[in-house]
């Protein structure tokens, strides 16, 4: 072996030290990276877990509201549950509004639910 030989293996030596070196820096950085992926995914889950929405009933505002409510909600925030009282998700753009059984869940995570009015009730008593 010559001269040159030697000192070629000695520089790919080195070559393949710095491409091991390289390969265990791809290895931590993909082993930070899944942990990251795995964090942010659980702590994503547990924020639309808690998500709450924000409603409108006559006018009125209230925050923090689950995905889910009824209409029985509706009127208990409305001050309104009182029998003669009933609710309708209010529709814009000339659509009906839809009324709402106490019952009855509204899922808000459709923005079209999200307004509201209470209304009183006809009584048919007496007819």
């Amino acid at each position: 072996m010559n001269e040159d030989q030697g000192q070629r293996i000695a520089e790919v030596k080195g070559e393949l030290r710095a491409v091991e070196a390289e390969e265990r820096d791809i290895e931590r950085l993909e082993e930070r990276t899944e942990a990251r992926e795995s964090g942010l995914k659980d702590e994503l889950a547990d924020l639309e877990a808690h998500k709450t929405y924000s409603i409108v009933v006559n006018r009125d505002h209230f925050h923090d509201q689950p995905q889910f409510i009824t209409g029985s909600h509706v009127l208990d925030l409305a001050k309104q549950n009182d029998g003669k009282h009933g609710v309708a998700i209010l529709r814009g753009g000339g659509e009906h509004d839809v009324p709402v059984e106490p019952s009855q869940t509204v899922d808000l995570e459709d923005e079209k639910n999200r307004r509201f009015k209470t209304f009183p009730v006809k009584s048919t008593e007496g007819c």
